[in-house]
This record gives C-alpha cells, sequence and structure tokens, in this order.
C-alpha cells in the first residue's frame, strides 16, 4: 500500500488500473495532464492519444506544379521528416501565403487535405 506523503490520497492510474500515491507537481502525467503511476504509463498514454486521432495535427498533401498528387503525410511535421523541407515553409505553402516552394531543385506545392465530416 503506498504511502499518502503529499496528502493527496490514493489514486488509481488510468493506463494500467495501479494504485498508486500522486508525487506532488512533479509526478508524471500522460495525455491532459491525467496523472498517471509512472513513465513506461506516460508513454503509452501518449502513444494512445496519437493512435486514437486526437491531436490537433492537420493531414497535408504534396503536389507537384501541375497539379499530380506525388505524397500524403499525417502532419506538418510528418512532411518535415520525409521531405527536409522546413516546417514553417510547408506551413505557408499549405496556408496559402506562398504559392509553392523547392525540394532539391524541384517545385512543389503543399495543400492541407480537406476534412470530411
Amino acid at each position: 500500500m503506498p504511502r499518502d506523503v503529499f496528502g493527496l490520497g490514493e489514486t488509481i492510474c488510468p493506463v494500467c488500473g495501479k494504485t498508486f500515491c500522486p508525487r506532488g507537481a512533479w509526478g508524471y502525467h500522460g495525455k491532459k495532464g491525467r496523472r498517471v503511476c509512472s513513465y513506461p504509463c506516460s508513454l503509452k498514454d501518449q502513444a494512445d492519444k496519437e493512435e486514437s486521432g486526437n491531436s490537433n495535427r492537420l493531414a497535408v498533401d504534396m503536389y507537384d506544379m501541375s497539379g499530380n498528387l506525388i505524397s500524403s503525410f499525417r502532419s506538418v511535421h510528418d512532411a518535415f521528416l520525409h521531405t527536409g523541407i522546413n516546417q514553417a515553409k510547408i506551413r505557408a505553402c499549405a496556408t496559402g501565403r506562398t504559392k509553392y516552394t523547392r525540394r532539391n531543385g524541384e517545385t512543389v506545392v503543399f495543400r492541407y487535405k480537406k476534412q470530411e465530416d
């Protein structure tokens, strides 16, 4: 049985179901600031958040200058990781502030995917 050092009472971990005593402000936090019992549980909670799609990321499509779809990405960060193009340049192009950006001498256009409700 965990000791109640900070007077916060025992809590049940939302990830693994173990009973634990929160460690004050410096304890482990999962998604949306939920208190979890350990670092592995916080990582699992973050991974569950990414899989569930409950994030603010917007999907991005990359086109050539003829309008042909080259590739689709789950987020601006994923586009950056795959293409090496700066995230600020991808966002500027996707929002329409700039018409295009260059990648290895090739001119490409980024657009956010349309939301399908």
